[in-house]
């Protein structure tokens, strides 16, 4: 009686029918050993991530935070001979900080307490994206003022010869990865702070 009531009726059980019938192969298939693995491989592969994007972040903020504690350590250190070796594109204005002592004492103290506060910030994992972005400006400063160019003379110095592409480069696109892709924030006092917040 309701099914001559409702044409539609017949048609509409045979759809709930397949439904149910897809529902079961789905739960089936997610039960699966195969789909097991594929879940466990996803989470080892972010993690491995995570770990690696937190390894990253603690070696450049180690390197940064040793530069500036060697340097508030040594007495006789400046920046001046290093801004007067500037051959960059703004090399008169980097030799011009130089040539002006107490621009130069103020540069001093701003590089060196930089290098601290970032590199201490990236190693403890707080404050990061801050610092990652401070340490990419800071970073990027240096780049400008020595740009390995095949006209530098600074080329031979240090631990290697580079052109267009240095240690301060690589350091620079490493933090932009951290700073783009958040899994290098996931281990460290910021992650503590946040869930202790949502707690």
């Amino acid at each position: 009686q309701i099914r001559g009531n409702n044409p539609n009726s017949g048609r509409f059980g045979l759809q709930v029918s397949r439904f149910t019938h897809c529902s079961a192969i789905c739960r089936r298939y997610d039960d699966s050993p195969q789909a097991s693995i594929e879940s466990d491989a996803d989470m080892n592969n972010t993690n491995t991530q995570t770990w690696g994007l937190t390894i990253l972040r603690v070696l450049n903020g180690w390197h940064l935070l040793f530069e500036g504690v060697t340097k508030l350590w040594n007495d006789d250190w400046t920046s001046g001979p290093y801004l007067l070796s500037s051959q960059g594109w703004f090399a008169g204005l980097v030799q011009a900080m130089a040539g002006n002592e107490s621009l130069l004492g103020f540069v001093d103290v701003v590089n060196i307490w930089a290098l601290i506060l970032i590199g201490a910030a990236l190693l403890l994992g707080l404050f990061s994206r801050i610092a990652l972005i401070a340490g990419i400006v800071l970073l990027s400063l240096y780049f400008l003022s020595h740009p390995p160019l095949f006209s530098s003379q600074y080329l031979a110095a240090g631990v290697g010869t580079y052109v267009f592409v240095n240690q301060t480069l690589i350091e620079i696109v490493a933090m932009f990865v951290l700073l783009v892709i958040p899994g290098g924030q996931a281990i460290g006092l910021d992650r503590l702070i946040s869930k202790k917040a949502g707690s």
